[in-house]
Order: C-alpha cells, then sequence, then structure tokens
C-alpha cells in the first residue's frame, strides 16, 4: 500500500508528464506556437528610458525567433502607435533573435508608459522626457561665470581664461 506522500508525488509525476507530451503550444493563449513567456523586452536607442529628451523616442522591441511581427501592438499611455513601429534590419552588433523599431514623437514632459503586447504577453516601459536639461549635471547656474589661470605664456606673462553666460 502507498503512503500519501508517495501517492501525491506519482500524482504529480504524471500530471508533468502530461503537460510535457502537450507541449509548449498547449500553454500559450493567443499565439499558438510562439513561446512568449518573458520574451517581449522594450529598451530605448541609444539612450536610458530614464534619460529621454526633446520629446522623441527610438524604442526597440524584442521578439521571440517565431512570433508574427504583425500580431504585435504598441501603446503609449493607452493610445495606440503600433503603425510607428517597423521591423528592424539585421543586427550590426549581432545580437540574435528579431525586433520592431519605432520613434515615438511629441511626448509629453516627465513620465509616460509604453506597453507592448503579443496575445497574452506584456510588457511595460516608463520613458522619462526632460524637456531641456539637466539631464546629467544637476540644475544649470544663471548666471555662470568661470576664471582660471593657464601657464605663462612664451614671453613668460601670465595667462587667464573666462567663461561665462552673463
Amino acid at each position: 500500500m502507498m503512503s500519501g506522500g508517495r501517492r501525491w508525488r506519482g500524482v504529480m509525476a504524471g500530471a508533468v508528464g502530461i503537460a510535457c507530451a502537450l507541449g509548449a503550444d498547449a500553454c500559450v493563449d493567443g499565439a499558438p506556437g510562439v513561446d512568449v513567456a518573458g520574451a517581449l523586452q522594450l529598451t530605448t536607442v541609444p539612450t536610458p528610458a530614464h534619460l529621454v529628451s526633446g520629446g522623441n523616442a527610438l524604442v526597440r522591441v524584442e521578439l521571440p525567433a517565431d512570433a508574427d511581427a504583425a500580431a504585435v501592438s504598441v501603446s503609449l499611455n493607452g493610445t495606440d502607435v503600433t503603425n510607428a513601429f517597423r521591423e528592424a534590419p539585421a543586427d550590426r552588433l549581432g545580437r540574435p533573435g528579431r525586433a520592431l523599431l519605432g520613434l515615438l514623437e511629441g511626448l509629453a514632459e516627465g513620465d509616460s508608459t509604453v506597453t507592448v503586447s503579443l496575445g497574452d504577453a506584456r510588457s511595460d516601459l516608463t520613458l522619462t522626457n526632460w524637456a531641456d536639461g539637466p539631464i546629467f549635471s544637476g540644475e544649470p547656474l544663471d548666471p555662470y561665470f568661470c576664471l582660471g589661470e593657464l601657464g605663462p605664456g612664451r614671453d613668460g606673462e601670465a595667462r587667464r581664461f573666462a567663461i561665462g553666460n552673463g
């Protein structure tokens, strides 16, 4: 006679065997034959998503190798922007896989959300658009003035330089 623990392990082993026999196609709704789990990846090119400026962002959507690009939908803050995306040419960096590229224009200042969907798979990316700097260095000084010393000139005289906006 089997104990409860052994019986449970036998039932689980049988369930796993049946799932494996059915194959991955039975586990993906909406996109038969495509394993999309974790395969939809969004990135911005060439800058990071939190450093977008000027209201435009070039977005790259990594696709599973056997995905139908026509079945992908992309939205920006809930508005369909799929028509802005085209299949990317072969990657000169040698990265494997396929991708879509799209230029998103007219981003509002602050955060925007890009969402890509393929069947039941979905991925989100937050873009942060800075209307103008400071993106890297902090708040600008206004006015600013910088005065410094240079090495002596050929004639031995001291030299100075000045940079400023005021």
